[in-house]
């Protein structure tokens, strides 16, 4: 036994009245050496968190009516959690000799984390009027590959985490929540699953889990990727949380063990004996590897799990952030849960803990993970999710979801979650105030093409003869459309399916997506070049964190249209990122099925493809300030204006907005026409009632 391994327990125990949820970044290793212990023995020790025996994952949905009634849930929640995690082990049925075995505590820790239905049911119904309060990356978890469920179906409004160093402590804790007179008059429990740890750190796959996980040491990366600060931009009452992602992954053992040890190491990234990288270099203290001098991926391959995951690049991407910064804390424990069909179901308690949901776990598995063009085009997938010669994927997922883990209580009287209701709840940051705000709010709509910016994305026609492609702009384009077919020099050309490519995604890494490349590609011109009329107004915007939702005639995702203006942030262009209220590119086939689903009912019949682009762009805009109502509060005067410079376009907007002022009266609508030097403010009025028009200073626009 290693010295480091004779570290008394005790000095591990949980932290439980802090700013932080106990059982998130507790029990943790002592940074200092313990006396006794070589430097050198304790490296892989130092601030390194630590699992207890036995973990109990009860997932519930409240049972209350109304907002008081879920205060006094959570109340009565917080007051069993922290009661168990302070008790000492129970002597009254131990046999005397047997007495002085026992330990000062089971080191009980009970970590309490909200889901996106205890905000909004999934019809969207504000249940408790605490959507405004929602943290900004809560949602209900999106299916990724090798999922073999429905997130949207297991979702649920709590999760418990019960840790402990005894079995039955677990089981106690899990039959108060499910007693009727107990907190099962709160909290309907939809699912229990179990796990375990093993001193030895392997799991079921016969690998060390968990090498490179986070620690506090030095500059405490642990904590300041794992806890929401003020710079995180959420809601105040959420500052000391931390988000959870959770996900059962399935093994597939047998299939597992019958891959010879070499191909198993170069799936995984690691020497299977001793938990080496496959990379001659790497820090020998804390088998932390590096890529230099293999970017090929010829001792540890591009698709291997830990170079998936973090690839560990040592300049910055494409957002300004270091690979290192999208790390998150892995707080995982194995499960066994018997035989079915003669095979072992095993596999592993995927718990991850982060600062941000959207710039760390999901960066690093829809860009990094499973993008099989990352690092390189053709690449693949993580090979543990891959699939080999027709045989499964060694890996899949069962189940899993988001959750926002409250700050803990420092004081007597408080409870987790509390900032919903008192005092961390009223300090919220403007942009995400929604239904709690007092005073109406400033909301503004975007196009971005020739709007925002002029970019000069290439729209490409085919010779049928040929099959020579060329690129034209979108002026060229316009003056060519007319002549595509017919007698004269465009005669052999015409539209293919590959004509608006440019316009949508493409299956490519994240850094070469058509939009972001042509976003950076612009402002490498003068600004004249590429600053479109309504550019000062996103600008002012940004500053204001005004809520903004972009409204455009593209197909690409709502995230790669986030990737584009990120980059102008990255390139401190804009002061700061937007707070994005909604985002439609129109064309977009999600985007277009959602505003299908959602017409008036007088365009009910109309079947997705005859949705014209004006016809799309006008329900965005309608269901932009119908959700914007439902969010800020009904109650409120509320503004809304829209930029464009087109004519043709102002004429859309004008419609819709007499539709908006229809619905919404009380509510101001504007028109704001970009097309002149001086920016000119139409404000819209029902259709009885005239439009008037007076140039503002942008500064004033909307105020």
């Amino acid at each position: 036994m290693s010295q480091a391994n004779t570290i008394p327990i005790a000095q591990l125990t949980p932290l439980y009245a802090r700013r932080f949820q106990a059982g998130i970044t507790d029990p943790i290793r002592p940074v200092e050496t313990p006396a006794g212990v070589s430097d050198e023995a304790y490296a892989r020790y130092r601030g390194r968190v630590e699992l207890q025996g036995f973990l109990t994952i009860i997932r519930a949905n409240v049972l209350a009516r109304d907002r008081a009634e879920l205060q006094i849930a959570l109340q009565k929640l917080s007051q069993m959690a922290y009661h168990e995690m302070e008790r000492s082990p129970d002597q009254s049925h131990t046999l005397p000799l047997d007495a002085r075995n026992l330990p000062d505590s089971y080191r009980v820790t009970v970590t309490i984390g909200f889901g996106a239905t205890l905000f909004r049911d999934r019809t969207g119904r504000d249940r408790y009027g605490l959507r405004g309060r929602m943290p900004r990356s809560l949602k209900i978890m999106p299916s990724l590959p090798q999922d073999q469920f429905l997130p949207g179906d297991t979702a649920t409004d709590i999760i418990l985490l019960v840790c402990s160093d005894h079995q039955y402590v677990n089981v106690w804790i899990t039959k108060r929540m499910t007693d009727a007179n107990d907190l099962g008059q709160y909290f309907d429990v939809t699912g229990v699953e179990r796990g375990f740890a093993r001193p030895d750190l392997r799991e079921h796959l016969g690998f060390d889990d968990g090498i490179a996980n986070l620690r506090a040491t030095g500059d405490d990366p642990l904590h300041r990727l794992v806890y929401v600060d003020q710079q995180a931009h959420e809601p105040a009452w959420c500052e000391g949380g931390t988000y959870l992602v959770y996900r059962k992954i399935r093994e597939q053992i047998g299939e597992w063990e019958r891959i010879a040890e070499a191909e198993q190491e170069r799936r995984i990234g690691r020497s299977k004996r001793d938990g080496n990288p496959l990379t001659h270099n790497f820090n020998r203290e804390t088998l932390i590897p590096d890529y230099a001098g293999d970017e090929d991926g010829q001792l540890t391959p591009l698709m291997s799990h830990i170079r998936k995951v973090q690839p560990r690049r040592p300049a910055p991407d494409l957002f300004g952030v270091n690979d290192l910064d999208r790390r998150f804390h892995r707080r995982a424990y194995p499960f066994f849960d018997g035989v079915q069909n003669d095979q072992l179901q095993v596999g592993l308690h995927f718990l991850a803990f982060m600062r941000s949901i959207r710039e760390q776990f999901e960066h690093v598995a829809t860009m990094w993970q499973f993008n099989p063009n990352f690092p390189r085009r053709g690449t693949g997938i993580d090979a543990m999710y891959a699939e080999y010669d027709g045989k499964p994927p060694t890996l899949s997922t069962l189940d899993g979801g988001y959750y926002f883990c409250p700050p803990g209580i420092t004081e007597k009287d408080d409870f987790v979650g509390s900032g919903l209701f008192g005092p961390r709840g009223q300090s919220l940051r403007r942009s995400v105030h929604m239904t709690t705000t007092k005073s109406p709010v400033s909301f503004y709509l975007f196009d971005f093409d020739d709007n925002i910016m002029y970019l000069k994305t290439k729209i490409v026609v085919i010779n049928t003869i040929t099959g020579e492609e060329v690129e034209l702009s979108t002026e060229d384009y316009a003056a060519v459309h007319p002549q595509l077919g017919k007698p004269g020099k465009w005669g052999d050309y015409a539209e293919f399916e590959g004509t608006f490519r440019n316009f949508r995604d493409a299956d490519a890494a994240p850094d070469e997506q058509p939009f972001v490349k042509d976003v950076l590609a612009a402002v490498q011109q003068s600004e004249d070049k590429w600053k479109a009329p309504s550019w000062d107004l996103l600008v002012y915007a940004c500053q204001k964190q005004r809520p903004v939702s972009i409204i455009t005639a593209r197909g690409h995702s709502a995230a790669t249209i986030q990737a584009g203006i990120r980059a102008l942030v990255n390139s401190k262009l804009l002061p700061a990122e937007p707070v994005y209220h909604s985002i439609y590119p129109v064309t977009n086939e999600a985007t277009r099925k959602q505003l299908s689903e959602n017409t008036a009912p007088n365009t009910e019949a109309l079947t997705m493809p005859a949705l014209t682009i004006p016809a799309l762009k006008r329900l965005a805009i309608i269901e932009s300030v119908d959700r914007a109502v439902r969010d800020y509060g009904p109650e409120l005067p509320h503004r809304f204006g829209m930029s464009d410079d087109d004519p043709a376009n102002i004429s859309l907007i004008v419609s819709a907005m007499r539709d908006c002022k229809e619905k919404h009266q009380d509510k101001r609508f504007f028109v704001i026409n970009s097309q002149r030097e001086q920016k000119v403010k139409l404000e819209v009025f029902t259709i009885d009632t005239a439009v008037v028009g007076n140039p503002h200073a942008t500064e004033d626009l909307l105020h």
